[in-house]
């Protein structure tokens, strides 16, 4: 039981840290647009950031599935203390849930990037960059990143310009507004029926 926990996690965590990557990078070019003046576009690009529905089931399916997970792994503790596997699924969770928090943390800085766009009147006070630096994975390589935006762009259908030597500007311009460089974040769209991963007292 302990081994096929510790394999649900990893499995899960590589699941979770893909789609954190996928969201930095469409981030990134929400910046880099604003960056060189096309608010419009970047308009369009938030848009579909708090439109993409299959954001919010995963962070839903963490939510539960976190939750699920940390029962049996009080199960199988048992009275005898924790087993080699029961560790080793018990830091599968762990890891998983420190990812969680991570894009709840970046709500708030979602919103403060909307504000700035001037499309949504409503917006929290967003997290202080030293706890994000904390909770956040490691930004992706320059030529994953790229693949990243070219999966996202396609999907969407529209051109795919050419941002690799943008990278300073984008950064420049992120720490800016959110005071947290982008290739240290990872965001989620905005589930306002669902609290956040920090509620759920993991």
């Amino acid at each position: 039981m302990g081994k096929r926990l510790a394999e649900n996690c990893a499995e899960t965590c590589d699941l979770l840290v893909d789609a954190v990557l996928k969201l930095q990078v469409v981030k990134q070019k929400v910046f880099w647009l604003l960056k060189t003046r096309q608010r419009q576009q970047a308009l369009h690009y938030v848009e579909h950031l708090c439109e993409a529905e299959d954001l919010r089931d995963l962070t839903l399916i963490m939510e539960d599935y976190c939750m699920s997970l940390m029962k049996e792994i009080r199960i199988l503790k048992g009275r005898r203390g924790f087993s080699d596997e029961a560790k080793k699924a018990r830091a599968g969770f762990h890891l998983i849930a420190t990812r969680c928090k991570a894009l709840s943390c970046m709500q708030d800085i979602d919103r403060a990037l909307i504000i700035r766009l001037g499309c949504d009147p409503c917006c929290r006070h967003p997290v202080e960059p030293h706890v994000l630096r904390k909770l956040l994975p490691r930004p992706p390589s320059e030529e994953r990143r790229e693949q990243l935006l070219e999966e996202i762009w396609r999907e969407r259908g529209v051109p795919t310009p050419d941002v690799g030597s943008a990278s300073p500007e984008i950064i420049e311009s992120c720490k800016i507004c959110c005071n947290v460089a982008p290739t240290r974040s990872a965001t989620r769209s905005p589930s306002p029926s669902r609290p956040a991963f920090e509620e759920c007292q993991l």
